[in-house]
């Protein structure tokens, strides 16, 4: 969605509304020609990162680094969406623990780390107490394990705020 124009609407035709929002595929290319354009603009003007689990990744670093350095925050959906979102987690993708470890050797600062939940029956953000890079390290798990574990307690928030309704 960081790409041209032509980019955007190759994601939103083949990807976002058949595997996300699972229209159908032919909906999902008059859809996307419609609305590529606004899209285009809009997250231009949001100034998204792009992310990339490839050989791309050191431009997202560069990036994030830049923005870091100019005090600004950064906020990582590290939640795997190829099949759609879902109200409970499956998996959690650990590039925010990995720029925290860069970040942290390039500038030796210790990155706070929030843990979120969008509930969207109630349309509300939850943000858990921010924890920090070292605190997540004097744990002594894998990035994958710190990964998983930040995605339970997303799912914990799920529980406890979204999931009963009748309160």
């Amino acid at each position: 969605m960081c790409g041209n124009l032509k980019n955007q609407w190759k994601y939103l035709s083949n990807i976002y509304y058949p595997n996300k929002k699972h229209l159908p595929k032919w909906l999902s290319k008059i859809v996307a020609t419609i609305v590529a354009p606004f899209t285009h603009g809009f997250y231009r003007g949001i100034q998204i990162l792009p992310t990339y689990p490839d050989s791309r990744l050191r431009t997202t670093l560069k990036q994030s680094f830049e923005e870091l350095d100019n005090n600004r925050s950064i906020i990582i959906f590290p939640e795997n969406s190829s099949d759609g979102y879902h109200d409970v987690l499956k998996q959690y993708y650990a590039g925010f623990f990995v720029l925290a470890r860069q970040y942290y050797k390039h500038t030796g600062k210790n990155l706070k780390i929030c843990n979120m939940y969008y509930c969207r029956k109630k349309n509300t953000l939850y943000i858990k107490k921010a924890t920090t890079y070292l605190d997540l390290v004097s744990l002594g798990k894998t990035d994958k394990e710190i990964a998983d574990m930040m995605k339970e307690q997303a799912n914990e928030m799920y529980d406890k705020i979204c999931k009963d309704d009748n309160k």
